[in-house]
């Protein structure tokens, strides 16, 4: 076998274990605001997202106003044409629902930025008791 293909690792000892009486506890308070920003592919999302619940909102019903009756038509029936119209339409809605819902919260959260900033105060610290 070739050597050249192995991996080669290098074992140390560990560094000193911290002592219980090195603990320290720091108290501290660190403020924190958060701001988001809406881009335009953000609120895009959100429009993709409602468009998409209403689409598979108007699919449910209309499912549940078809089915069963209209759904299980025979070609040999003269319902036959209406019964793949409705098919055909709750499968548009709840399909295209549901590529909205995806698309809108992809582009949701690509769309919306995200800053944080920081105030670390004055901080003291407090010696950990450790029992025995």
């Amino acid at each position: 076998m070739d050597d050249d293909n192995r991996i080669r690792v290098r074992l140390e000892s560990e560094m000193q274990p911290v002592r219980y009486e090195d603990r320290m506890d720091l108290n501290s308070e660190i403020d924190v605001g958060v701001d988001t920003h809406m881009k335009g592919l953000g609120v895009a999302g959100l429009v993709a997202i409602a468009v998409g619940v209403l689409c598979v909102l108007i699919g449910s019903v209309l499912f549940t106003l078809g089915y069963p009756q209209d759904w299980y038509a025979s070609i040999a029936s003269d319902r036959w044409g209406a019964s793949r119209a409705l098919i055909e339409r709750v499968v548009l809605f709840l399909g295209g629902g549901i590529v909205l819902l995806f698309f809108g919260t992809s582009a949701f959260f690509y769309g919306r930025t995200v800053l944080g900033s920081g105030h670390l105060d004055q901080f003291t610290t407090k010696e950990v008791e450790v029992e025995a």
